[in-house]
């Protein structure tokens, strides 16, 4: 995980701030305009576990999808899907706005399409329902298009 360095003085006292900030998938978000990106590539979720991915720019994107493919051999996947937003890539700002999926079973590849994100980073989590199979493992990828 990278951390983010800051400087600051309290009382007098010079402070050094750690926090951590998310890996970021894409650096140059006007020319990274229409490319595929892996958020989650066979990632386990387990019951109710949650995997988040790191962030991706998004200043210049118009439409958003994601390309989603949950599978089990011990039963059937139950996640939920939710994309976050942020003002900074620290992962405390981030904050969910869009419930893509509550409870996505299907095991065949599906793909859904949301409202523009308002911030300038976005991130995916997925959540294990109380019906997810302990061996469940998904596979997510998003588009961003240009307006």
């Amino acid at each position: 995980m990278t951390m983010r360095h800051r400087l600051g003085v309290l009382g007098g006292v010079l402070l050094l701030m750690v926090t951590p900030a998310l890996a970021q998938l894409n650096t140059n978000p006007k020319a990274d305009l229409g490319r595929v990106w892996t958020l989650a590539d066979e990632e386990t979720v387990a019951s109710t576990g949650t995997f988040t991915s790191g962030n991706l720019h998004l200043t210049f994107g118009g439409f958003f999808a994601v390309w989603l493919l949950c599978e089990s051999t011990a039963g059937a996947p139950d996640v939920k899907l939710e994309w976050q937003e942020s003002p900074t890539t620290m992962s405390a700002d981030f904050t969910t706005t869009t419930t893509i999926a509550a409870n996505h079973t299907a095991e065949t590849a599906t793909i859904i399409s949301f409202e523009p994100p308002p911030m300038m980073f976005g991130r995916l989590k997925i959540t294990g329902n109380a019906g997810n199979a302990a061996d469940t493992v998904c596979t997510v990828k998003t588009f961003v298009r240009g307006s």
